[in-house]
C-alpha cells in the first residue's frame, strides 16, 4: 500500500509526515522532490542508519503537504517539528530547551524564561555552561578558583589591568554581538601554553576556542538577520512562475507568485508592517536561521534565485 502511495507522489517540493499504527507523527521531513525522497525510505539501502531503519519499521502511513518552493518546505518542516515533536527528529526539535542569559555584577544566570535584560534565546544550550565558564576564567570574574586565577594570570597578564567596568563592557559587547575580543584572549592563552609545551592545556583551549567561535557565530547571525535591510527574495517555481518573498528584518511579511517575467509589486501597506521584536521567542530562532542561511546561499549562487535589497535599515539596538 505504501509503495503504491509513493508512486503517486509528484516530483515537487513538499513536507512529509511519517506516522505509526496509532496515527502518531513519528518523523517530519522536507524534500525538493517529494517522490524521490519518500521512496528512498522504502528501498533497500546499506547507507540507512539504525535510527532510520527503526523508523521505517514503525511507519504505518504517511501524509504529504505540497508547497511552492524548497524554502517553503524548510520553514514548514520546522513549524511542524516544533508542533508535533516527533520522536525521530533531532534538529529543530529542542526549541523549548533554548536558554536565555542574564549578566549582572559579574554573575551569569541561565533561565528558560526571558527576563528584562536577557540575551538570547540561545540554541546551543547544552554547551552554554562550558562557554560561560570560559568567559569567567578568561576575565577572572568573581568566584573562580584560586589555582585557575594563577594559571590565567600567567597566560594572559593584561587582564589584570582591566577595570571591572571594562570587563563588563567587553562581556556585554560579546553577548550582544558587538565584539569578538575574547577569541584573541583565548588564542594568546593557547600560545602561552604551546610555548610552555603544555600541549594538553593548549588542546583544552582549542576546544574552548571552537565552542566560543560557534557561540559568537550564532549571536552575530541572529543580530545580522534582525538588523538587515528590507529585501525581496525571488525563487523560481518552474520555467514560467516565480515566487517572491518580501522580507522585513528577518521575517517574511508577504508572498506573491507571478510570471517569471513580471516584477512583483508589494503594497505600501505590506512594507509598513512592523519588524520582529528586539528579542525573539524560542520558536522564532530556528526559522530565522533557516531564512538567513537560505538567503546567503542564493546570494552565493549555490541556489537558483535572486535577492534585491532596499535601502532602509533598522536603527534600534538589540
Amino acid at each position: 500500500m505504501l509503495k503504491q502511495k509513493v508512486k503517486e507522489l509528484p516530483q515537487t517540493p513538499g513536507v512529509y509526515l511519517m506516522k505509526d499504527y496509532q496515527n502518531q507523527v513519528i518523523y517530519v521531513g522536507k524534500a525538493k522532490r517529494l517522490k524521490d525522497r519518500v521512496s528512498s525510505y522504502f528501498q533497500k539501502n546499506n547507507q540507512h542508519s539504525k535510527k532510520v531503519l527503526r523508523m521505517v519499521h514503525n511507519i504505518y502511513d504517511f501524509e504529504v503537504i505540497l508547497v511552492d518552493t524548497e524554502l517553503d518546505a524548510l520553514l514548514l518542516e520546522c513549524q511542524l517539528i516544533q508542533s508535533y515533536h516527533p520522536m525521530y527528529n533531532r534538529q529543530m526539535n529542542q526549541s523549548l530547551n533554548y536558554l536565555y542569559l542574564t549578566y549582572d555584577q559579574q554573575v551569569f544566570e541561565l533561565t528558560h524564561d526571558k527576563k528584562q535584560k536577557s540575551y538570547g534565546p540561545f540554541k546551543n544550550y547544552k554547551q552554554l555552561p562550558e562557554v560561560l565558564t570560559t568567559i569567567k576564567e578568561t576575565y577572572q570574574l568573581a568566584g573562580i578558583e584560586k589555582i585557575t586565577q594563577l594559571i590565567v594570570d600567567a597566560q594572559l597578564p593584561e587582564i589584570k589591568n582591566l577595570t571591572i567596568e571594562e570587563k563588563d563592557s567587553e562581556i556585554r559587547g560579546l553577548l550582544s554581538g558587538e565584539n569578538q575580543v575574547i577569541l584573541e584572549y583565548l588564542k594568546k592563552r593557547q600560545a602561552y601554553c604551546i610555548q610552555q609545551m603544555n600541549f594538553e592545556y593548549a588542546q583544552k583551549l582549542q576546544l574552548a576556542i571552537e565552542q566560543m567561535s560557534l557561540f559568537i557565530y550564532l549571536i552575530t547571525q541572529q543580530k545580522e538577520a534582525l538588523c538587515s535591510k528590507k529585501l525581496l527574495l525571488s525563487l523560481p517555481i518552474n520555467s514560467e512562475e516565480t515566487k517572491h518573498y518580501f522580507i522585513y528584518f528577518g521575517k517574511i511579511v508577504d508572498e506573491k507568485i507571478t510570471s517569471s517575467k513580471v516584477k512583483p509589486d508589494f503594497s505600501d501597506e505590506t512594507k509598513k508592517k512592523p519588524s520582529l521584536p528586539t528579542s525573539l521567542r524560542k520558536s522564532q530562532v530556528d526559522p530565522l536561521f533557516i531564512l538567513a542561511n537560505y538567503i546567503k546561499k542564493v546570494v552565493a549562487g549555490k541556489i537558483e534565485g535572486s535577492v534585491t535589497w532596499e535601502t532602509e535599515k533598522r536603527t534600534d539596538k538589540n
